[in-house]
């Protein structure tokens, strides 16, 4: 499908966002409550996000040493892992978050990643794209550090709970993320913004506080019923990516 659904609502309305959202979310879409004085700039940002690529899917294969985290089943350890995510953008990006097995001697110095990525063009031809990359060992926590990213392992963070606070509120916890993030010591400056890292933070504490809200007054899919700025948050915060965590060029 080549059709991107965004949702724009004003803001003092209510048009069930929580609901509505999911078309934008499913077509690769924006979900957003603006003041009318700013329509003409939001139009503007639609009309520049542009589907690149169709019925994406990507698919990730570890080593047998490693397993995919699911954070909606701790007990699924599965080495391969498919996403099915349909219309993408060249703003688009997509987390993976692994771990190693609980026991397991790793002899080698070296592991082998593979990422598939098939798609449609949007001249509808069907293609195929693999990446394939080695990556070094360490057990130094310091040295692993060094070259680490803190934009993109704050964006996976935030994915995982906007997704979480989509699926099961209750399991969507962000303080153990938060920790790390803000203690992880890197090399060089990779122009983390710590503030707008706390804004995220921020947006995302206060819809698991709705959301989980709802679910104790037993509201089934409890994401529909948020009022529209909250459910606005929940799917931006799917959509968050690294460019959104760097400090802004002066």
């Amino acid at each position: 499908m080549k059709v991107s659904v965004s949702v724009i609502t004003i803001e003092g309305t209510s048009c069930k966002l929580g609901l509505l959202g999911e078309i934008a979310s499913k077509t690769g879409g924006l979900v957003n409550v603006v003041n009318p004085i700013n329509l003409k700039e939001q139009f503007s940002n639609i009309l520049e996000d542009r589907i690149i690529a169709t019925n994406v899917i990507a698919e990730l294969i570890l080593p047998k040493e490693l397993y995919i985290k699911d954070h909606e089943n701790f007990d699924n350890r599965q080495s391969t892992v498919k996403k099915q995510i349909g219309n993408v953008t060249k703003e688009t990006e997509l987390t993976f978050e692994f771990s190693v097995r609980d026991v397991v001697d790793i002899k080698s110095q070296q592991l082998p990643f593979q990422l598939k990525i098939s798609y449609n063009s949007l001249n509808g031809a069907t293609l195929l794209r693999v990446l394939t990359k080695i990556k070094q060992l360490t057990d130094n926590q310091d040295l692993a550090e060094e070259s680490c990213n803190r934009a993109i392992l704050a964006t996976n963070a935030i994915q995982i709970q906007g997704r979480l606070l989509q699926k099961n509120p209750n399991k969507a916890n962000l303080g153990h993320y938060s920790e790390y993030v803000t203690k992880v010591r890197t090399k060089k400056n990779d122009f983390f913004s710590a503030d707008a890292y706390s804004m995220y933070q921020t947006d995302l504490s206060q819809t698991i506080n709705s959301a989980q809200t709802m679910v104790k007054e037993n509201a089934k899919q409890a994401y529909q019923r948020l009022n529209d700025k909250d459910a606005s948050k929940l799917y931006n915060l799917q959509r968050i990516n690294a460019k959104d965590l760097l400090n802004k060029k002066k």
